[in-house]
């Protein structure tokens, strides 16, 4: 089919004519896609308007023209001068807006942000970079929050610096769920973003997944910097993840960070928090310009780690190596002078070896403190009441509260905590009821120590049932106080609360307390531990502590000796066992206590071949070590070894204390050899400066008792300068009825009825003994328990002889 020609005349006249019409309304439509040429025209030639991608031209005076164009053209021209007018007052806003943001006025800040949103237009970029790093410096949260919604509202792409500052704004404004968010639909994440993310997580105590981060910004190709591996250390130190620790210290080393201050101090730091004090020792020594930073993370390390001698050594040589202590380097050498009281009374401080008491020390770090200005310091200051109450005198812990600038539930706290300490728990009550009364609400530490302060009450001089009473009504209805603030399934203060009821005596309201706990710690599991051992439950000791293990429960040095003291109880060899291959198993077998804890168990699970395997792996400087070996061989009745190891621990420069010369005294009582007990019980002052105690004297009363000999037995009573107690009249009647001597046993049981008159355990205790004896002593039991018969004790015998 042909195709039709059109007349030339009508392609002249109707194809320019629409696609003029077209591109008129293509240029009212979308003006922004246009250039506007009016202004800059050269000659009649060239166009008014040029479309921006097409090149294709308009002219005002072409005969194509639409009649509309120009009625709609004054209509744009009229709107681009009011956009003109906006543009300008958007831009003079917006300089307002980043002024008041430097000079820290967010609020009005904001309130200039709503004149723009009046406008209906969007601010630039920078105005919100501005409105974030202020919300950043401010840590403000909800002005965050606010810029977050003003974007969504405005609908900004979320890409480059915006997206960036907002993630890392959110983060560290706490805002993680929303911080998390935005981050993980930002386009491109860089290394600001995943820094920000890193630390934010970090900071708000979740470091696994600060670290689970880390490997998502290694698969995204993203490398760290010196920011991101400080917080990543931090990180590792919070988790004692010490392998992961190493990686990362690899790390600093191949990127040439390790020259870094922040980054070496943060090693310091991790190391200490992971228990590696010798890599963290490593790195101070090898630090060619150690800062103040690293030093306190040392110092700190050795306070928590149970080194506070080196903290003080360290402290020492400060100045020597020109670096001058700040108000947290004071603080942690006063918490060492606090720790160093907990374990001794007399330390070596110096080349010279000068005896100074933590008490001195604490008192000379107290004038250089205020020498250095920094004693005004409520932080010091509090440190200050804790070291006086622990090591010094009340007095001066008073005054150390008193010349506080202010006084807080923190040093609060430190007083009520120093009455404690000195055994003044019915006043630290007293000062505990008198904060409340004048404002002060108590937090979980003040509770805490209210609980500590209930336990010293029961355990006061007079130690008896009513001053238990006492203490654990009070500590009722602190427990019910605790409770209705929400303490009381708080494990640290749960932890405190299960204590008092044991040291008031009541296994009942510990267990309950116990199961009260959301959660519970290491600690907790030992503080009841340690209710059965006193208790005498040995067998629900051993309960317990395999229910830690079926709960995966992390065992300590605490819990390990506490199962010991369980298994040298009931007898359990295999238990034993079992746990010594756990302390070999982990760092513990080196631990004293618990070395000493297993070479007594295995004593009294009769396995001194076990126990010798344990006491030659210890270091043979310590009298514990020592003590524990011969009271092993003491109670197997085995003189010879007794006596070899007595004499060799002397030639280790290790001097017998009380409890060495018991075991020696002892065995010789089981043995029978009455003269070599005697000796060593006639040289106790002479050869080592021990006076004999009341343990000493019921070892000399068995060894005359056991061998019948009633005459020296007699003396011994009469001469001791002490009362004897429940274990030496046990042992004299077990002796009277061994012996037949029912005279002298009647003696023995009057004067302990008299000295004992008020327990009735005792009584049934001591009569329970003579249960095989005649007819006579029979008659003299029923006499005794109506209280119709008082036979002359043994402090009346003494003027007959």
């Amino acid at each position: 089919m042909q195709a039709v020609a059109l007349p030339i005349c009508h392609c002249i006249s109707a194809t320019p004519q629409a696609r003029q019409d077209k591109l008129w309304q293509d240029l009212f439509s979308n003006p922004d896609e246009w250039w506007d040429n009016r202004a800059d025209k050269k000659g009649p030639s060239s166009p008014d308007f040029k479309k921006k991608n097409s090149r294709e031209p308009l002219w005002l005076n072409s005969v194509l023209k639409p009649s509309w164009v120009d009625g709609r053209l004054a209509a744009l021209d009229q709107k681009k001068t009011k956009q003109k007018d906006s543009s300008s007052k958007v831009q003079q806003i917006s300089h307002e807006i980043e002024g008041l943001c430097r000079d820290g006025h967010l609020d009005k800040a904001f309130n200039e942000l709503s004149r723009i949103d009046a406008l209906n237009l969007s601010p630039p970029p920078r105005v919100y970079m501005s409105l974030l790093q202020a919300c950043i410096r401010r840590k403000s949260a909800s002005h965050a929050k606010t810029v977050y919604a003003h974007l969504q509202q405005k609908d900004v792409k979320l890409s480059g610096l915006v997206g960036d500052c907002l993630a890392m704004t959110l983060a560290k404004c706490s805002c993680l769920e929303d911080a998390r968010t935005v981050f993980d639909n930002l386009p491109s994440r860089t290394v600001f973003s995943w820094t920000a993310m890193i630390r934010a997580y970090v900071e708000c105590g979740n470091s696994l997944e600060a670290l689970q981060m880390y490997v998502g910004m290694q698969e995204d190709g993203v490398e760290p910097d010196n920011h991101t591996f400080v917080s990543l250390l931090k990180a590792c130190g919070e988790t004692g993840d010490l392998h992961k620790g190493k990686e990362l210290h690899e790390a600093v080393q191949d990127r040439g960070f390790s020259s870094d201050a922040f980054i070496r101090t943060t090693l310091v730091s991790m190391y200490c928090k992971c228990g590696a004090i010798a890599a963290a020792e490593n790195l101070l020594l090898e630090s060619q310009a150690c800062n103040i930073e690293s030093v306190n993370a040392m110092l700190s390390a050795y306070v928590e780690n149970g080194h506070p001698k080196k903290a003080l050594l360290l402290f020492r040589q400060l100045p020597e190596e020109g670096i001058k202590a700040d108000d947290v380097t004071f603080n942690v050498a006063l918490q060492a002078c606090t720790a160093l009281a907990d374990m001794e009374d007399i330390t070596h401080v110096g080349q010279h070896s000068v005896r100074f008491t933590p008490h001195e020390i604490g008192q000379a770090l107290h004038a250089d403190s205020k020498k250095g200005g920094f004693s005004a310091k409520t932080s010091l200051g509090t440190t200050l009441v804790k070291m006086y109450g622990k090591c010094g005198t009340i007095e001066k812990a008073e005054n150390a509260f008193c010349g506080l600038s202010k006084h807080d539930v923190i040093s609060w706290s430190s007083i009520l905590s120093a009455y404690v300490e000195h055994n003044l728990g019915e006043k630290s009550l007293q000062v505990f009821r008198y904060i409340q009364q004048i404002g002060i609400v108590p937090d979980r530490q003040a509770f805490a120590i209210a609980f500590q302060a209930c336990g010293t009450l029961a355990e006061g001089e007079d130690d008896t049932a009513a001053s238990r009473y006492k203490a654990l009504q009070i500590g009722k209805a602190l427990h019910l106080d605790a409770w209705r603030r929400g303490f009381a399934s708080d494990v640290f203060v749960g932890n405190t609360i299960v204590s008092m009821y044991c040291k008031c005596g009541d296994y009942v309201g510990a267990e309950g307390a116990f199961d009260e706990l959301l959660e519970r710690n290491t600690v907790s599991w030992n503080v009841l531990l340690s209710l059965y051992i006193e208790q005498g439950m040995e067998e629900k000791a051993l309960q317990l502590y395999f229910q830690m293990q079926e709960e995966c429960i992390v065992l300590n040095e605490v819990t390990l000796v506490c199962a010991l003291q369980s298994c040298s109880g009931t007898g359990c060899l295999e238990v034993c066992r079992q746990i010594h291959f756990i302390a070999a198993s982990t760092e513990y077998e080196s631990n004293l206590l618990v070395s000493s804890s297993l070479i007594y168990a295995y004593g009294m699970c009769a396995s001194m071949a076990d126990a010798n395997i344990v006491f030659n792996k210890c270091l043979k400087d310590d009298i514990v070590m020592w003590n524990a070996c011969i009271a092993g061989y003491s109670r197997e009745g085995d003189y010879v070894t007794c006596v070899q190891l007595f004499k060799k621990m002397q030639e280790a420069g290790v001097r017998p204390d009380r409890r060495t010369l018991s075991s020696i005294l002892s065995v010789c009582a089981h043995a029978g050899l009455i003269s070599e007990g005697v000796g060593y019980f006639a040289s106790m002052k002479r050869s080592y400066g021990i006076t004999p105690d009341l343990k000493h004297y019921v070892n000399v009363a068995d060894l005359f008792a056991r061998s019948g000999d009633f005459e020296r037995l007699e003396v011994v009573l009469c001469a001791m300068p002490m009362q004897p107690d429940s274990d030496m009249w046990a042992c004299v009647l077990a002796a009277c009825r061994a012996h037949g001597n029912m005279q002298f046993g009647k003696l023995a049981f009057n004067s302990a009825i008299q000295l004992q008159s008020k327990s009735s355990g005792a009584f049934v205790l001591l009569s329970n003994i003579l249960v095989d004896a005649d007819d006579e002593m029979l008659e003299f039991r029923k006499d005794s328990a109506g209280q119709s018969t008082l036979l002359p004790p043994f402090n009346r015998i003494a003027g007959r002889m």
